[in-house]
């Protein structure tokens, strides 16, 4: 079967729309309807399709981490592709109606891979050329890489268990915790996230030369992000504990 782009973009759904970063609505979301018609009309799947994210995300990681000013600006273009990437799998599924609970799996271990190397990836990058405050060689400028993949990974894994208790424990839980679930909280995430404020701070750091301020944004805004998920989220799972 034939997809237009119109048929494409017709697809979209306008929650998708509102839940999306005012980064991905403005360009990726457009980026991705050419790539997607070419790689539906070629014959992809959309699982397909996120492993190629996977793969590009994992090159970008590298790049990054390598310190060469080639291969840096190869890195900022290819997380970006990887962020066009995970919105053309989505187009895909929704197009071919093969919108599935395993399907949004695959597409989420792209988004796992991407955030737990390309943090790293930076940290590594500054560590061997510097930047405009921190000097070059600092082994502190690795440790809050490595942290910030965690704190950003073990926030989303503490998010997924919870849900994952909740369906065990019944809709009527789970139904509760998403009525309740802070919508400023929630916009804070998707805007300074790896799909919103990070993919043009990772163009424009790369003309100063200012990837230690950018690590340095995202350590402390990963850390925070996890105390106050882990609080958040022991806070509700003990009020659930004790029928509340």
């Amino acid at each position: 079967m034939y997809y237009s782009i119109k048929q494409i973009k017709k697809s979209l759904p306008q929650n998708k729309i509102a839940d999306s970063s005012i980064w991905v609505n403005v360009w990726v979301r457009q980026a991705s309807f050419p790539l997607t018609w070419f790689f539906i009309n070629l014959g992809f799947t959309a699982n397909s399709v996120s492993f190629l994210a996977i793969v590009v995300s994992l090159l970008a990681s590298v790049c990054f981490a390598i310190p060469a000013t080639g291969f840096m600006v190869t890195g900022v273009i290819l997380i970006n592709l990887w962020l066009v990437l995970d919105c053309v799998d989505g187009n895909m599924a929704r197009c071919q109606g093969r919108k599935s609970v395993y399907g949004g799996f695959v597409d989420a271990m792209s988004g796992y891979y991407t955030l737990g190397f390309v943090y790293l990836a930076l940290g590594i990058h500054v560590y061997f050329n510097g930047g405009i405050v921190i000097d070059s060689l600092n082994p502190w400028l690795l440790v809050a890489g490595a942290v910030t993949s965690i704190s950003d990974i073990l926030s989303r894994l503490i998010y997924s268990k919870f849900c994952r208790a909740n369906q065990i424990e019944g809709q009527l839980v789970r139904q509760e915790e998403e009525g309740r679930l802070s919508k400023i909280r929630k916009r804070i995430g998707v805007e300074l996230g790896i799909s919103g404020l990070f993919m043009p701070l990772a163009i424009l750091c790369a003309f100063f030369n200012a990837y230690d301020l950018m690590v340095a944004f995202y350590f402390l805004f990963n850390v925070v992000a996890l105390g106050a998920t882990t609080l958040v989220y022991y806070v509700k799972a003990n009020r659930f504990d004790n029928g509340k």
